[in-house]
């Protein structure tokens, strides 16, 4: 299903540039045979149960996340606005009860009338976790990918305008306005540190822009290896963003550094050109793992050993990082239209994906047995989120102006 692809590649003015090739591991790593299993539905494995919608939207949300330390939940889309949420509170006051996790108990809620009114298809009556704040003005069109910083208080979001802004979680001003895009941004993504912001876009590039550094409006960085839209993309907590990109002087400015650190210096990105990319920034060395279609989501496993990579065809290959062998392959959701994203759950031992049928598919890694979530009543599901520490999940629908919550069995 893959191949592996290593070259080593150089600074050169503005990006990144092949210097040149010195593996081709020629290496097709394709299972013989993929053995169908019967899809077990979610009502009677009760794997996950929905128990809140986050609503408020005037038009459908395209994307989704949780904060890094699980507290809050972000939705944007198509009505340009930003939405921050407290998932496990309920607006009224209301809170949930988290002590029988087969069981949703809402204590002291009375769901507004314009929520019924717009709430979800499948499940009407759910109520409407707590609304924070509202980010709103500073995007000339959809809303298609969010990053929150750890730890600085910052809130960035990129769409249809080209630009990615820069917000202060508090108060909602704008701290910068990035620009040098010349499409559409599909994705953003950062390092454990908070200080470099990737972004990913339908003009083929990945732009890395510096935080840390006042009034630095143009990209630190960029890698223009990519031969189509980028679609996805990760950065680990791991990465090492004062070493890998330099440090910042007191002037704002970027001072290069000499790596002496084992630590790991990687960026990972998908794109339509049938490839993921892993970057390693300190070495200069890029591996090229290639598909038979289009990727449209990556996802890396909480041990950093396996990639999932969501492909246009409807297939999702899991492939080890160390070799490019892909382990298994998963079948069962819809694609074809949609760049949908998947995600690994917190047991480590299944993976999520969205599904154009309006329903999520939850795939055992080592059996490939599928469960589905939601009643596929219409609409594309096309983001999903994964709690970093909790059993909870977040699935946006294209026709929904709202984000529904699920809980998982502990």
């Amino acid at each position: 299903m893959s191949t592996r692809i290593v070259r080593y590649f150089k600074r050169k003015g503005p990006g990144w540039c092949y210097k040149e090739e010195i593996a081709n591991c020629g290496r097709t790593n394709e299972r013989t045979s993929l053995q169908q299993f019967p899809l077990i539905s979610c009502s009677e494995a009760a794997m996950f149960t929905p128990f809140c919608i986050l609503g408020g939207h005037e038009a459908p949300v395209a994307v989704c996340c949780f904060t890094h330390d699980g507290k809050y939940a972000v939705t944007a889309g198509h009505d340009r606005t930003v939405r921050l949420y407290n998932p496990t509170k309920i607006e009224g006051g209301g809170s949930v009860n988290e002590t029988n996790s087969s069981k949703t108990e809402v204590y002291g809620v009375a769901l507004p009338p314009s929520m019924a009114s717009s709430s979800s298809s499948t499940s009407p009556s759910l109520p409407s976790a707590l609304h924070i704040k509202t980010y709103s003005g500073l995007h000339a069109k959809e809303i298609t990918a969010l990053h929150l910083p750890p730890g600085n208080n910052l809130l960035v979001s990129a769409g249809g305008d080209k630009n990615v802004i820069v917000r202060d979680v508090v108060s909602g001003a704008m701290q910068r306005r990035l620009e040098g895009h010349s499409a559409r941004v599909n994705c953003l993504g950062g390092g454990g540190g908070g200080g470099i912001v990737a972004s990913g876009s339908y003009d083929s590039t990945v732009k890395f822009w510096d935080l840390r550094a006042k009034n630095a409006h143009k990209p630190v960085q960029e890698l223009r290896h990519f031969k189509d839209s980028v679609t996805s993309m990760i950065m680990p907590e791991t990465v090492n963003e004062e070493q890998t990109f330099g440090k910042r002087e007191k002037k704002g400015s970027i001072q290069n550094n000499i790596i002496t650190s084992t630590s790991t210096y990687e960026f990972i990105a998908a794109s339509v050109d049938c490839t993921v990319r892993t970057y390693d920034l300190r070495m200069g060395e890029l591996k090229t793992d290639e598909f038979p279609s289009p990727v449209t989501g990556v996802a890396l496993s909480r041990d950093g050993k396996c990639l999932a990579a969501s492909l246009l065809d409807g297939r999702i290959g899991l492939v080890e990082r160390e070799t490019g062998e892909v382990l298994n392959t998963y079948e069962g959701h819809k694609a074809g239209n949609y760049s949908l994203g998947v995600d690994f759950l917190i047991d480590e031992g299944r993976l999520v994906s969205c599904s154009e049928d309006g329903k999520c598919y939850i795939y055992d890694l080592v059996t490939r047995h599928a469960e589905t979530l939601g009643e596929g009543l219409g609409g594309a599901v096309i983001d999903v989120a994964t709690h970093p520490s909790k059993n909870l999940l977040l699935t946006a629908n294209s026709k929904d102006k709202f984000v529904t919550c699920y809980r998982g069995k502990n």
